[in-house]
């Protein structure tokens, strides 16, 4: 029970970190201690465990666009975190993760030889799943598709990759992924001088991403496109109410792993915030 226990904390610390009640680059705050955990797995080495904080670091770190933490995070951890998640959904979720990570950091690091191996090398892995009819997979790998035109300097193309990504993550009803995407199109838009179609871009992902329940990365985002710093705007005035009721549930740090927000938390491919995490442990 308590083995069960930690590998669902770095889920609800996800959330939290979403939300806006803790940090961005780690999985630390009211469900967790980053630092602790890694430090328990030191002592008492559990795979599954580790597998599962690595998944949610790479999830939050890519979604605040943290992707040279994120392909530092994978080259560490994520060839070895895949293997105890083998069978599962989270297996294509980090190699997704990692390949996105590592095609970004490619291109704005030094690096650019090692990491676009590790890229194409995951891009292979997700080819070879939807190839064998591997079902909630496509989404990914078109997203994937695109960052590698992108990385290549093929902006035409990357765009109507990132647009069949768009629309299949919406099909399908992974508004986070459909999120995810309109933000990187928006990045490279921005990137090629096309101020106008970013800001579209940035605007459709800020509303997805307010309507999976990430407030914290919606606001950034509209920081963004009003060109205001996070310290400017200031501290919000209210907290969302998902956040309230997260932490309703987390007192004294034990977890209701069993009611609703567990549902939630691992619900396929419908609406409502954070429905479509689709994490199957």
């Amino acid at each position: 029970a308590i083995k069960h226990l930690h590998c669902h904390e770095s889920i609800h610390q996800l959330v939290l970190n979403l939300c806006g009640d803790a940090h961005v680059d780690k999985l630390t705050g009211a469900a967790m201690d980053e630092e602790e955990r890694m430090q328990m797995l030191q002592d008492n080495p559990d795979p599954h465990l580790l597998a599962h904080i690595q998944r949610d670091k790479l999830l939050s770190l890519v979604f605040f666009a943290k992707y040279e933490e994120g392909s530092e995070v994978f080259q560490k951890y994520g060839e070895d975190a895949c293997i105890p998640l083998v069978g599962q959904h989270s297996f294509i979720l980090i190699r997704f993760l990692g390949a996105l990570c590592c095609y970004e950091a490619a291109r704005t690091t030094r690096r650019k030889r090692k990491l676009h191996k590790i890229a194409k090398a995951n891009q292979t892995i997700l080819e070879e799943f939807c190839q064998k009819g591997v079902c909630n997979s496509r989404h990914y790998l078109e997203l994937i598709k695109a960052e590698e035109a992108s990385f290549e300097g093929n902006t035409t193309g990357a765009q109507k990759v990132y647009e069949d990504a768009i629309r299949l993550s919406g099909r399908s009803g992974f508004i986070h992924i459909q999120a995810l995407a309109n933000e990187r199109l928006g990045n490279m838009q921005e990137r090629i001088g096309e101020k106008d179609e970013a800001i579209y871009r940035y605007t459709e992902a800020a509303k997805l991403y307010g309507e999976w329940g990430a407030k914290k990365k919606e606001s950034l985002l509209r920081l963004k496109i009003n060109g205001t710093s996070e310290e400017e705007a200031g501290p919000p005035r209210r907290r969302s109410s998902l956040l309230k009721r997260l932490q309703k549930s987390l007192p004294g740090r034990s977890l209701n792993l069993r009611g609703s927000l567990r549902r939630s938390l691992s619900g396929g491919g419908s609406s409502g915030a954070f429905s479509s995490l689709s994490f199957h442990s």
